[in-house]
């Protein structure tokens, strides 16, 4: 499978010249906005996550083939330039430079970030506040062997040159990892870190029987940042283990000064909602602040939506195309399943895509929902 980089939406927005007032009068909200293809000639993106089926690996054989593909945008050379980090599957991660009038140049050859190993999330940080953007790289191989599912942390040397120095801060984890977040969270003025990691695939049992993967690489983690060395942290406990997330998002939603996280979450395991109560008291009140959320959580995002002051949720599942298409495929139409799932995680779970309103006190409501919790069919 080879998906040519022809346009990408970071590289849409860079386009956008003057931004219209949308919802004034004379400019249409369904005109205000507006995007131009830039060519992969044009710009030099040439990159391709090219994915070869070898016959024993496969999306039937690995049921996570396809996952991975991360983009991480940042200015590596304080130019003033937006430069994009490309991340591959079995071809290697790509960096580019941004040379001006959306056109880029590839940097990859002697940046130090070279590795055909899995690459999945992306996360563009500065990590040792040295005034450069560094990258961290998640991991996600169905093969056992720890070199090809540890994390990578790329500290920028300037000029487009990278150190890989993942396990030297802590950081070179070996799970199923898919992405990661840096944020304050114990409000000490570093960055701390979460890490998404997933479950053991069932078809990754069968092509390696004799690999038992420990706890900790199948289940989220916490890093706490001290002195610019990330250590685990237990405050999560097990709320997070077996499951299958996918993007982590942070807000302080409740106002309390405390940055809190969401986690979306795929298949029949729930979102997680962690309120954070300061000194790294984290729980995970997702079932008892939202009436419902999103079955097959792909990703979620933060915003002030009604401009009330509040952070509000958007997050987004693996819909249909067509409402018909979703009650001929919902798994809640099944009626005693779906009665079992709700009482097995205590969400209602459903598959649309939902915009979570918060009311100022870090609950939710989900706008024009007519669904409402505790409620059985």
């Amino acid at each position: 499978m080879k998906i040519p980089v022809i346009a990408i939406a970071i590289i849409c927005c860079l386009y956008c010249c003057q931004e219209p007032q949308i919802g004034s009068q004379d400019i249409p909200i369904e005109t205000a906005i507006k995007f131009k293809e830039v060519s992969s000639e044009y710009s030099n993106l040439d990159f391709a996550n090219e994915l070869i089926d070898y016959g024993h690996l496969n999306p039937f054989t690995w049921n996570f083939i396809y996952q991975g593909a991360g983009v991480g945008v940042g200015d590596f050379d304080n130019d003033g330039l937006v430069d994009i980090y490309l991340a591959g599957n079995q071809v290697s991660d790509k960096i580019y430079r941004n040379t001006g009038d959306l056109q880029f140049e590839d940097k990859t050859a002697n940046a130090g970030i070279e590795d055909k190993l899995w690459s999945t999330g992306v996360s563009v940080v500065d990590i040792n506040a040295d005034g450069l953007l560094d990258v961290y790289v998640c991991k996600h191989s169905f093969a056992p062997a720890s070199i090809s599912k540890k994390n990578k942390l790329y500290i920028n040397q300037g000029n487009f040159n990278f150190k890989e120095a993942a396990d030297e801060y802590g950081l070179g984890d070996t799970g199923f990892s898919v992405q990661a977040i840096f944020v304050d969270v114990d409000n000490d003025e570093d960055l701390d870190c979460y890490l998404v990691n997933q479950r053991i695939d069932n078809y990754t049992k069968i092509l390696f029987p004799d690999y038992q993967p420990s706890l900790e690489d199948q289940q989220d983690r916490l890093f706490i940042n001290t002195n610019g060395k990330y250590t685990p942290s237990n405050k999560l406990g097990d709320v997070r283990d077996l499951s299958y997330g996918l993007n982590p998002s942070s807000a302080d939603f409740d106002n309390n000064g405390f940055v809190d996280l969401h986690i979306s979450t795929d298949y029949d395991n729930a979102d997680a909602l962690f309120m954070n109560y300061g000194g790294l008291d984290l729980n995970d009140e997702a079932a008892d602040r939202f009436d419902h959320t999103a079955y097959f959580s792909m990703g979620s995002d933060i915003a002030d939506v009604n401009n009330d002051g509040h952070c509000d949720l958007y997050c987004v599942d693996m819909a249909y195309s067509s409402h018909v298409k979703s009650k001929e495929n919902m798994a809640s139409m099944n009626v005693e399943e779906y009665n079992a799932l709700v009482k097995a995680t205590n969400q209602h779970q459903y598959m649309n895509n939902v915009l979570q309103i918060n009311d100022g006190s870090g609950r939710f409501r989900e706008i024009n929902s007519p669904c409402r919790r505790n409620t059985e069919y």
